[in-house]
């Protein structure tokens, strides 16, 4: 077992969620604590996560080159859960703050319907509670 300062010089192969074979490099997995227990633990170098192969794409891109550009709801939502999975701790708070800055947007320029269909939720109050809610905005 290596010790928690010790830099992995080794790329982990994954298989992802839509089954192709990756190559992670050594950067994304000393940055993502998950692959760094996998990759200490494991002595076959093939690893399936559930994960699709575009997010993992773009948290390398992010471990390599410390770069995050923003993308649509459903795959930032894909990328909080998978570096929140990862644990790859700079990327997380990047993402989560990428959906914060989505919602404030929203709630100033849109309506609460906007705001359920940005998070793909029905609208199911009836017509009296939907009457008893006090508007925050």
């Amino acid at each position: 077992m290596l010790n928690i300062g010790t830099m992995l010089k080794m790329a982990l192969q994954v298989i992802t969620q839509d089954g192709e074979l990756l190559e992670l490099q050594a950067a994304t997995v000393n940055q993502c604590q998950t692959l760094r227990d996998i990759a200490e633990d494991v002595e076959e170098m093939l690893v399936p996560l559930d994960i699709p192969a575009s997010v993992l794409r773009i948290i390398e891109t992010y471990c390599v080159s410390q770069s995050f550009q923003s993308t649509d709801m459903h795959t930032l939502s894909l990328v909080v859960e998978a570096s929140n999975f990862l644990n790859c701790t700079g990327l997380y708070m990047l993402a989560c703050e990428a959906v914060a800055d989505i919602i404030k947007h929203t709630m100033k320029t849109g309506s609460l319907d906007d705001i359920r269909h940005l998070f793909r939720v029905s609208d199911d109050l009836t017509d009296e509670e939907r009457e008893s809610i006090i508007p925050i905005m």
